[in-house]
């Protein structure tokens, strides 16, 4: 999910509970208003509480169906073929396997994802703090390469190389 989507959902979580919250006090108005009350004289009509009622529902509606189709992006499987499906972690444990020798690559970390039918890895690699960021992407890329042999087909990849507390804590020997 990219930000704007993540930032759009939000937006338009918010004013669906504004308006969730809205219709609630209209209707707890309404409710008030026909409570029987012998001094006051019933002020509103009968008539609004149906709209009322209809605005609701359709808004509860619309909600149960925004969160219906969120969320479909992401999945565990990479590949998927004649009845064969490999899983995002087996693609992960052949980058890590890749990406083994290489001393400033700390953590591999392989999400795969649906989009227009097709399946899109991404890949974080947590890298040492001052390592070589154009070395170690064109490590990563000879390593994506071995996977796409590995798996027999080319899956597109986005790479993201990151750092973090993880590459500043770990130690700088590795005990295979």
């Amino acid at each position: 999910m990219t930000r704007s989507n993540r930032t759009l959902n939000r937006v338009i979580l918010a004013l669906l509970g504004l308006t969730m919250l809205a219709l609630a006090a209209g209707a707890g108005w309404l409710l008030l208003e026909r409570a029987p009350q012998p001094e006051l004289p019933r002020a509103v009509p009968d008539e609004l509480l149906v709209p009322v009622a209809a605005a609701a529902a359709v808004a509860i509606l619309l909600g149960i169906l925004w969160i219906a189709t969120r969320g479909r992006g992401v999945t565990g499987t990479a590949v998927s073929d004649d009845g064969l499906e490999i899983a995002s972690s087996v693609v992960q444990d052949l980058l890590r396997e890749a990406l083994d020798r290489d001393a400033d690559v700390v953590h591999v970390a392989v999400r795969a994802s649906r989009l227009r039918s097709r399946t899109v890895l991404e890949a974080r690699i947590s890298v040492r703090r001052g390592a070589d960021p154009v070395r170690v992407a064109e490590s990563s890329r000879r390593a994506l390469a071995r996977v796409d042999v590995a798996l027999g087909r080319r899956l597109p990849c986005v790479l993201h190389l990151t750092s973090g507390l993880r590459s500043r804590t770990s130690a700088t020997t590795r005990v295979v």
